[in-house]
């Protein structure tokens, strides 16, 4: 009895079909179905290499893979590797890792997300040290024990470098630090890292001598770093704890923000939940009485902890309090209505402490074109926070 044969689709429907999910499941399940999807499958799923919280078995898997197939390491582009912290990481292992690291030539997304100094991650960092880079990135992420002379020479050898988050409070981006990283080879602040825009950090009061136009930082003096990118700054995210004085609370920070950068688009403030306590506090003022002062700005979030309720909507006004939907989702249209013509998008968000005096939401309001003419505000509130709705860091 002779097989039937199955008709063959070309190999760009099966490269379409592929692309419709970025679902490393669904992609895996692919590559089993059908052994014609088994090529498009790996060219997606090589795309995107996440090897976090695996074995050294794992990872050294996926160094010979990229080594036997260099038609799968030249499709990778971003890269989150973390290393473990169960197994030992043996010094020759550590060389294997990052020789695969070279093999992936087109790399554009690199992230070393470590949290804590481990002995397991110690060779690592150390192979990072050493690396000579044929990739040109242009996003790189360190993790939280990284510091600057793991990264020296990794980054030295990236020109065309974007966006630049490092997670460690001890790597302070202030005015020094392309000095500190450029004297000891020799080589020119003036050239290091010539194209940064953004930069995402831990560490307050940002300094680097760049024109940048993103901004992700702990709260700190606002002035004079954040005045210094008046003219170039359009993303600002802050986080900071709650405090009882004035000046590090939410609606403070954003009426000093917005006499110092008027011409931002994207802010966000975020203040950190913390343990149980009584530093609860009354908002002198709503977003609606300040939103107006930021012209050009297009989306504006506040996540709070410790705000009980807004004072007033509007100067004669009552007080909303945090708790109540109803009136918060009526606070964020009302914000939207007396903010600038080009906000489109505005979010609150209620962050719980140990005490869970509130529970958790999130209330947004935007605008969204009618079929007719002119746009409508809709307004609604969803029972989680998620932390990618709230920043416009990376993808804005």
């Amino acid at each position: 009895m002779s097989s039937v044969q199955h008709p063959r689709l070309p190999l760009e429907l099966l490269l379409l079909i592929c692309q419709q999910t970025n679902n490393r499941d669904s992609l895996l399940n692919l590559c089993k179905t059908s052994y014609a999807f088994r090529v498009p499958a790996q060219r997606k799923l090589y795309e995107d290499v996440y090897l976090v919280g695996c074995s050294p078995r794992v990872i050294l898997y996926w160094c010979r893979v990229i080594r036997r197939r260099p038609d799968l390491a030249i499709r990778v582009k971003r890269v989150r590797l973390v290393s473990p912290t169960t197994a030992e990481v043996y010094p020759e292992e550590a060389d294997r890792i990052f020789l695969a690291l070279t093999r992936c030539v087109n790399i554009l997304w690199l992230e070393l997300p470590y949290e804590a100094a481990t002995y397991h991650s110690s060779w690592l960092l150390g192979a990072i040290s050493r690396m000579q880079c044929p990739f040109r990135l242009i996003v790189f992420v360190g993790g939280a024990q990284t510091s600057l002379e793991d990264i020296r020479c990794m980054l030295l050898q990236q020109p065309r470098l974007r966006i630049l988050h490092l997670q460690s409070k001890y790597l302070p981006l202030d005015r020094h630090f392309l000095r500190r990283m450029s004297d000891p080879v020799g080589r020119d602040p003036a050239t290091v890292l010539p194209y940064l825009f953004a930069v995402k950090t831990h560490s307050p009061n940002v300094e680097i001598e760049r024109h940048l136009q993103r901004i992700e930082t702990d709260i700190g003096d606002l002035t004079p770093p954040l005045a210094r990118y008046a003219a170039s700054l359009t993303v600002l995210n802050i986080h900071f704890n709650s405090s009882r004085e004035p000046e590090l609370q939410a609606i403070f920070a954003f009426n000093r923000i917005s006499q110092l950068l008027p011409n931002l688009l994207h802010l966000a403030l975020a203040e950190k939940a913390q343990a149980k306590d009584d530093c609860w506090y009354i908002a002198d003022d709503s977003p609606a009485l300040t939103i107006s002062r930021f012209p050009r700005l297009q989306t504006f979030t506040l996540v709070t902890s410790r705000i009980s309720q807004f004072n007033a909507t509007e100067p004669d006004g009552t007080a909303v309090h945090v708790d109540d939907a109803g009136a918060m989702q009526m606070l964020c249209r009302a914000t939207m209505l007396v903010g600038s013509k080009t906000l489109r998008r505005l979010i609150i968000g209620i962050q719980p402490n140990e005490d869970l005096r509130f529970p958790e939401r999130m209330f947004i309001a935007a605008k969204y074109p009618r079929v007719s003419s002119g746009v409508e505000i809709r307004h609604f509130c969803v029972a989680k926070i998620h932390p990618m709705a709230v920043s416009q860091f990376f993808w804005t």
